[in-house]
């Protein structure tokens, strides 16, 4: 019988210490090593967006405007998010102090099969590497951020996603600057410095846009001058990336403002909105030299009001989606602090407006208009 107890307790403290042992792995992967170990934490999610997805869409990127939390960069899982049992602010996975970058993105896996975040601004990238734990709370974590110095870099710049066959692909980013110029980089996480490849007069003044289409590796650029330029990506035999020149067409004489790509059925298209407001549709990937479709944004705007911002957005970072989303600000020139924004959604094939949202100022927000139509 003693021996019989001694045997039970052995087992006792071996299971002891076994249970010891996986809280304190489970612990220790939680968070990030470089910094103290959390008990618990929840999400602050006030002055937050929602800045992409990873390529699998099981985690979601949160990412900071100016106020009130500048710099929070916070990671979800998508299916707690999507669980209307899930708490609020129990979804967070992954957090860091991002600093004053813009342009926050998941990337799409790259060749070796690693996820990471990155963000831009004046000369600068950032990149965290996105570690896949299964010990890890939730199952990752954000790694220590690199940064590096890019001279010329600026935060019109677009990260590169969507390849499938050569994921190269996917460690390109492109920028452009006040002058004109395109840059074009190949991330290497594991690079002391990172070098990117200069293409001197891509437009006249500044270079306002950027979209990509990984189908056929084109980049497409938009500037102040009015001009929509086509490009061709590509990766030659050192390793080096190139941008070729295209196809040039006149997208409109206020200067481009934004670009996005869309797909209706099997057809594609690209969507462009000048600094006045005006969209127009063109057919893709052979621009034509006149627009599908024509049309001005319906803001409200009198003769001597400014349009401030006015900017596109695919909803998917492939834009294989037939809605395009816009958002025009208009400053009204007559009435101090009197700022209107309104918020579409467009049918890419024709240009028509299947719902709209006015708000007559941000500070006093009373004003919203009858969508035109549901989708």
């Amino acid at each position: 019988m003693r021996r019989d107890r001694r045997k039970s307790l052995a087992v006792q403290k071996g299971l002891s210490l076994l249970v010891v042992v996986l809280l304190w792995s489970v612990s220790m992967a939680q968070d990030p090593p470089y910094r103290p170990k959390l008990i618990w934490h929840k999400a602050a999610t006030v002055g937050h967006y929602p800045a992409a997805f990873t390529e699998s869409g099981d985690y979601l990127l949160l990412a900071p405007t100016n106020y009130p939390d500048p710099g929070l960069l916070m990671v979800f899982r998508t299916s707690d998010v999507l669980n209307p049992n899930t708490r609020k602010g129990d979804g967070l996975v992954s957090y860091d102090y991002g600093g004053s970058y813009v342009g926050y993105t998941f990337t799409d896996r790259d060749e070796t099969n690693r996820d990471y975040v990155v963000g831009f601004a004046n000369n600068s990238i950032r990149v965290w590497r996105w570690v896949r734990d299964s010990l890890a709370f939730r199952g990752g974590y954000l790694e220590k951020p690199k940064t590096w110095t890019v001279s010329g870099w600026t935060t019109v710049a677009l990260m590169l996603r969507g390849d499938r066959t050569d994921r190269r692909y996917n460690r390109l980013a492109v920028s452009g600057d006040a002058n004109g110029n395109l840059r074009i980089v190949l991330l290497d996480y594991g690079a002391s410095s990172q070098s990117a490849v200069l293409v001197s007069g891509a437009h006249v003044g500044a270079v306002r846009t950027l979209a990509y289409d990984a189908v056929t590796r084109r980049l497409v650029s938009g500037g102040a001058d009015g001009l929509i330029r086509v490009w061709q990506v590509g990766i030659d035999s050192s390793g080096n990336p190139t941008l070729t020149p295209l196809q040039t067409v006149a997208g409109a004489r206020g200067g481009i403002a934004s670009l996005v790509f869309a797909t209706v059925g099997s057809a594609r298209y690209l969507v462009s909105l000048s600094n006045t407001g005006e969209m127009a549709g063109w057919s893709w990937p052979n621009i034509s030299a006149q627009p599908l479709w024509h049309k001005p944004l319906e803001t409200g705007r009198g003769y001597d009001d400014t349009v401030e911002n006015a900017q596109l957005y695919s909803l998917t970072p492939y834009g294989d989606l037939q809605w395009i989303g816009a958002e025009v600000e208009v400053r009204r020139e007559y009435r101090e602090h009197d700022l209107q924004s309104c918020t579409y959604l467009i049918d890419a094939a024709s240009g028509s407006t299947h719902y709209r949202l006015a708000l007559r100022d941000y500070n006093n927000p009373t004003f919203l208009s009858v969508p035109t139509s549901m989708p």
